[in-house]
């Protein structure tokens, strides 16, 4: 045993002294004879480590797959409504982080590459007013850029690169942070084709006892996309959206959030046996809020963590209240470390 883990049972022995008093006092025991004191202090103290060490250790694993909100989130440039001046009442958005965690190089990449994406398209959009062309007629200005070039016809397709200027800076972003594009995209795969390339086992098991995995898009590492809906036994639908990404490669999407201060935030251990964390942004109980009269909408988020992967399941945004009963129900229809692969 470590010299480390040695003082802690030590530590908790010693401590134990107190404790072990109040056991012997409730139980009648310091009116026994010697003998049957100390067999049964030893049986006390026995007890009472391992009750400690078992919530030290639960303690343990429990922090191993909490996460915060706060720690999927990056702060995009863009605030209000893409293509919109911002207004004072504009609000912040912020990119949910596919892979790992804000400190990761692919968070951060993804981060830098859509800033500029968004920055640059609006620059370019507002030329073009001042201009009195349309918004998007720079788009026109290189042409067929891409082709003959598998990298550039990858940017294009999978990453949105809309003329050769935009598709340097983002192998530039690449570089800089060592990582890899995707190469490959493959849409709306055939059931054989997804479980073939994800290399995963079923994991979809929703209510409807529907298991087909409706695929959106299927990336060469196994990184994928699904988006389909989910239907309660009440007969209510949601839509959802679940991504399986990868280290080492910078994402090809990435979803934007606001007001991330209005989520609930727990913790819950699914059917599967699955830790995970959810934030839940809802009207319940009240689903006629209204903000400026506008329908607030319901908003769920779960993560689960795997080895050098990362699984994200949003749920919304819906009309539909969304309670935390149904949060968790809906989070029993994934074995999110079976869609994490082996």
């Amino acid at each position: 045993m470590k010299k480390g883990a040695w003082t802690l049972l030590r530590a908790m022995s010693a401590a134990a002294e107190a404790d072990l008093l109040d056991a012997e006092k409730a139980l009648g025991l310091l009116d026994a004879r010697p003998a049957a004191i100390l067999r049964r202090r030893k049986i006390l103290r026995t007890a009472l480590l391992a009750a400690i060490l078992s919530a030290l250790f639960v303690g343990t694993a429990y922090a191993a797959w909490r996460i915060e909100l706060g720690q999927k989130l990056l702060p995009s440039a863009v605030v209000g409504e893409i293509g919109v001046p911002p207004t004072e009442t504009a609000e912040q958005k912020y990119y949910l982080t596919d892979y790992g965690f804000t400190d990761s190089p692919e968070a951060r990449a993804s981060q830098e590459m859509w800033d500029y994406y968004w920055s640059y398209t609006e620059r370019r959009g507002q030329e073009c007013l001042d201009w009195g062309l349309s918004y998007y007629d720079w788009l026109e200005e290189d042409g067929d850029w891409y082709t003959g070039d598998p990298e550039l016809e990858a940017l294009h397709t999978i990453y949105q690169a809309q003329n050769r200027e935009m598709a340097e800076k983002f192998l530039e972003i690449r570089d800089r942070y060592g990582l890899k594009l995707h190469s490959q995209e493959i849409v709306s795969p055939s059931q054989e084709e997804f479980y073939a390339l994800s290399g995963v086992e079923p994991f979809c098991f929703p209510p409807s006892g529907d298991e087909t995995v409706p695929c959106k898009r299927i990336y060469e590492d196994g990184s994928f996309i699904l988006e389909g809906t989910l239907e309660t036994e009440d007969q209510r639908q949601f839509l959802f959206s679940l991504t399986r990404s990868l280290s080492g490669v910078l994402p090809a999407a990435s979803l934007m959030i606001e007001n991330p201060e209005g989520y609930e935030q727990w913790e819950t251990v699914n059917r599967f046996g699955n830790g995970l964390s959810l934030a839940l942004r809802s009207r319940y109980p009240d689903p006629g809020a209204l903000t400026d009269n506008v329908p607030e909408v319901d908003r769920l988020l779960i993560f689960f963590e795997g080895e050098g992967v990362s699984v994200t399941l949003t749920v919304g945004p819906t009309l539909e209240c969304l309670s935390r009963e149904d949060a968790e129900t809906l989070a029993d229809c994934f074995d999110f470390e079976a869609a994490c692969g082996k």
